[in-house]
C-alpha cells in the first residue's frame, strides 16, 4: 500500500498536477494515524537546495555552486599526486584548482598521468 501511495505521488509531481509540499508524511500502522514533518530545503545540499549539474568523466554529476575544482575532487576523494585534469577540453594547470569556481555543464575530466620508457 505505502509504495502505491508513493508512486502515485511521484506521478502527481513528475506530471505536473502538484508542487513539492517539504513535508515528509508518516504512517504509524499501529494507531492508524498519519503525521507530516516539515522540511526545509538545505543550500549546501544539491539535490534539494539548487545546485548545478556538471560532468566527471563523462558522467552528470549533482554538486553545490560556488564549488572550486579543488573542492570537487576533495569530496570525491581524488585529490592525489599524479592526476591531470581537463575542464572543458582544456588543462587546467593544478595551481588554478583551488580558485577555479566550476559553472553549470562544465566538463571534468580526471586522468592519471603516466610516464615511462
Amino acid at each position: 500500500m505505502m509504495g502505491t501511495l508513493q508512486a502515485l505521488e511521484t506521478i502527481k509531481l513528475l506530471s505536473g498536477m502538484a508542487t513539492p509540499r517539504n513535508t515528509l508524511r508518516l504512517f504509524d500502522a499501529r494507531t492508524s494515524n498519519w503525521r507530516a514533518l516539515a522540511l526545509q530545503r538545505s543550500r549546501s545540499c544539491p539535490v534539494c537546495g539548487g545546485g548545478m549539474q556538471i560532468w566527471f568523466n563523462d558522467e552528470p554529476l549533482a554538486c553545490a555552486d560556488n564549488l572550486s575544482v579543488s573542492a570537487l575532487l576533495t569530496q570525491l576523494e581524488q585529490q592525489q599526486p599524479g592526476v591531470a585534469l581537463a575542464l572543458n577540453q582544456h588543462i587546467l594547470p593544478r595551481d588554478r584548482w583551488e580558485d577555479h569556481l566550476l559553472q553549470e555543464g562544465d566538463r571534468v575530466l580526471l586522468f592519471q598521468v603516466i610516464a615511462g620508457g
